[in-house]
């Protein structure tokens, strides 16, 4: 064989296997290409938004968006505080599971949650608002980065990146007080700053307007106060429709709605007035499962790809936040944890009871080792049972026709004592098993042994305004960014002051990026705040640090 027929066969060998691999990468690449993507999931709770304040005249651009998705009309939370609630809405399960009833206490970490199979999946599972690395959502599986506090940049990111994600995000500003950019008040607003109410009524609606919370000892609200407190909530209600409307631009504009989950709802809602009080559980410290704080909305948008197996949704059946993990893993076609205690609401038409309950105080207990009492509920058809149990275990319950009675003014137990019996049994095995987590995981023996940590920034108490943190709330004393240490913080004075301890890895506590506004609400209405610090298993304190916080 000549060396010129040797180079033609080697020539059209090369040729050829160029040609293979490359149609070979070509097919691999178009299979990729046409192939189905993993969906994106995002979660967006709204704090404090009952379902009857959605409307026309508040929600326009909601209401219009959701003609494109679906909306839950019979949707209930499970517990009157934010951090119960959104355990259940990220783990699918119940307050009786959880064990989360204040704060200091978190999932079991033995628990397997849905979040993480979805991170074992592959999924980037994030939140970025600093409260979010609070004890009481630790062990769920969601990680939490506070590096910015603008859920558009973060998805933008995401986008960016092409990796599939599950993101939560809590709107806060419809929490109290409700305040608002002027440009959303209505004549309320100018009736308090002309001082045209009854004096009494003008220092009532005045707390709503400036307090994060109105203890239940401080004020009775009255029946006259609970349609001017809806025109004040109100306000940041329209803002925060504003604010979904740029949200939902957003999605269109990045091409993430073609490829993502979008679940909004709220943790709760708020009483305003209609029992004499403004709040939920944390806020007044006299939690209950009134109508007013259970009853949300609860919106699902999907992909223009993603396609229901059931084209005839029921959307209005009885759901509550225990169904909201089953249900995007449905979607998703992922198989659901057996420990979900709901079901796919697009799937499993099936009716549920409703079965929830909540602590004395949620967030804010006055002492987190001695709930004063905890609520049960239960709803069959139209009748709902709410039964109360003390920390003396002294009962009461009582009963309501939610046909005939919508707003519980009329307890009917003495009436019906057969269903009262028969709804009360139904909460009795889930009462006597429900999980009993500690307020903080026990330490083993303190010792004092190490060095006693000492502030670094601030370096003494001060006033700290907003300018001073230069957009980041942060902590730091001497010690080890190895080790692991214990904040302690006392906040606000009087009935309204919390207590508590965060765990935290290193010598830096970084709350990450707050805005003027969060600042505001939250930090400031909570002044003085005090924080310590020591090495886990230590007991030598740092000295306490005195911070007054100022706007």
């Amino acid at each position: 064989m000549t060396r010129r027929h040797t180079y033609s066969r080697m020539r059209l060998f090369v040729i050829t296997l160029s040609f293979t691999l490359f149609a070979t990468a070509g097919w691999y690449a178009y299979r990729e290409l046409m192939s189905p993507k993993p969906c994106n999931v995002i979660i967006l709770t709204v704090e404090s938004l009952r379902d009857d304040r959605i409307g026309t005249g508040m929600t326009p651009n909601l209401l219009t968006i959701a003609q494109e998705g679906y909306r839950f009309t019979n949707h209930r939370a499970i517990s009157g505080w934010t951090g119960s609630n959104i355990i259940s809405i990220l783990t699918g399960l119940s307050p009786y599971e959880t064990g989360v009833h204040t704060r200091g206490q978190s999932l079991s970490p033995e628990r397997q949650t849905p979040l993480m199979k979805m991170q074992d999946l592959g999924y980037r599972v994030e939140g970025i608002q600093g409260f979010m690395g609070m004890d009481i959502y630790k062990n769920t599986g969601l990680t939490v980065r506070p590096q910015t506090d603008n859920p558009l940049y973060w998805l933008a990111l995401r986008k960016k990146e092409q990796e599939p994600f599950f993101f939560w995000y809590h709107y806060v500003h419809t929490h109290l007080p409700y305040s608002s950019p002027q440009k959303y008040e209505t004549g309320i607003f100018d009736d308090l700053r002309d001082k045209r109410l009854p004096a009494d009524q003008h220092q009532r609606l005045e707390q709503v307007l400036k307090q994060s919370a109105v203890h239940y000892k401080s004020i009775t609200f009255q029946k006259e106060d609970i349609p001017l407190v809806h025109q004040l909530q109100a306000s940041t209600i329209r803002e925060f429709d504003d604010w979904f409307a740029d949200f939902w631009r957003f999605l269109n504009k990045s091409g993430l709605r073609d490829n993502t989950i979008l679940v909004v709802t709220a943790d709760h809602g708020d009483e305003h007035g209609e029992r004499g009080l403004v709040g939920h559980a944390s806020t007044t410290q006299l939690g209950h499962l009134h109508e007013e704080i259970v009853r949300l909305p609860l919106f699902v948008w999907l992909p223009p790809d993603v396609q229901v197996k059931n084209q005839e949704v029921n959307t209005s059946l009885d759901s509550n936040h225990e169904d909201i993990m089953p249900t995007i893993f449905g979607l998703l076609n992922i198989k659901a944890e057996k420990s979900c205690a709901g079901r796919d609401l697009f799937r499993d038409p099936s009716p549920s009871p409703w079965k929830a309950m909540t602590s004395s105080g949620g967030f804010a207990e006055e002492d987190t080792d001695n709930i004063r009492y905890f609520e049960y509920a239960t709803k069959i058809k139209h009748h709902k049972l709410l039964l109360k149990i003390t920390k003396e275990g002294k009962e009461s319950a009582r009963l309501f026709d939610l046909q005939q009675d919508p707003n519980e003014k009329t307890d009917i137990s003495s009436r019906h004592p057969e269903r009262v019996r028969e709804m009360t049994d139904i909460l009795r095995p889930l009462i006597k098993s429900r999980t009993h987590m500690p307020a903080r995981q026990s330490e083993t023996a303190l010792a004092e042994t190490g060095e006693q940590p000492y502030w670094l920034y601030p370096a003494t108490g001060k006033e700290y305004g907003y300018n001073d943190m230069q957009d980041r709330f942060t902590l730091e004393w001497s010690g080890s960014v190895n080790e692991n240490y214990v904040l302690e913080y006392q906040a606000g004075e009087g009935v309204s002051q919390i207590t508590g301890r965060l765990d935290v890895k290193g010598n830096k506590k970084d709350f990450g990026t707050i805005s003027r506004r969060y600042w505001q609400t939250w930090l400031v209405a909570k002044s003085p705040i005090r924080v310590r610090v020591r090495q886990t298993g230590s007991s030598l304190w740092s000295e306490w640090l005195h911070l007054e916080i100022k706007p």
